[in-house]
């Protein structure tokens, strides 16, 4: 707790211990905000056989800058290290987003799977059975691109419209939509034209 500057006395015995020769220490604590950091020590003055009121007070200004440097160092650092974990945070949230997606159209599909088997309704199974292929296809690129995604992932383009797109999406959620009784009307007459992209991706 003896936040004191000055000079310091060496304990017999440490010299020899690491084979160096002391003549003279100066300590001086390194203080932020009345807080101790650490302690600054100069061994051996040259040329002289002891430290002067002078060194000291110089010694003092310094460990009070770098104590000063330390403290930031340390608080830059803690802010890095919250904005890793809030990084981490909403790329967990950003998968599982994508993930209930990818599930609402596999446990949707199914569902309607399931009526068209109990009821021997094949035009159910031709409709619903697409729309399961492609969820499973798009579980298994979705753990591709998490496998690689330290890697640039150049696009896999195709021609394709974007009413193909928008049925696809509305063929994923349709049966979501049927069970809370949400009723959706979409126009894509006049989205036909080609474009050239990665329908996997959108």
């Amino acid at each position: 707790d003896d936040l004191r500057c000055g000079q310091c006395q060496i304990r017999p015995g440490v010299d020899s211990a690491i084979q160096f020769q002391t003549r003279n220490l100066l300590a001086v604590p390194m203080i932020d905000r009345d807080k101790l950091i650490g302690v600054l020590e100069v061994v051996n003055k040259i040329g002289e056989d002891t430290f002067s009121p002078l060194d000291l007070r110089v010694m003092e200004i310094f460990s009070s800058i770098a104590a000063s440097v330390v403290t930031n160092a340390r608080l830059i650092e803690e802010h890095i290290r919250n904005e890793r974990f809030a990084a981490i945070g909403q790329a967990i949230t950003t998968l599982s987003h994508h993930t209930k997606n990818i599930v609402t159209g596999l446990s949707s599909s199914a569902d309607l799977i399931d009526m068209g088997l109990q009821s021997g309704n094949v035009d159910v199974l031709k409709r619903s059975w697409p729309v399961f292929k492609r969820s499973t296809k798009r579980v298994s690129n979705f753990v591709q691109d998490m496998l690689t995604f330290s890697k640039t992932r150049s696009p896999v383009r195709e021609e394709c419209t974007a009413s193909f797109l928008i049925e696809e999406a509305l063929e994923t959620f349709q049966e979501l939509f049927a069970r809370k009784n949400i009723a959706l009307q979409v126009d894509a007459t006049h989205a036909l034209k080609t474009v050239w992209v990665d329908p996997e991706a959108l």
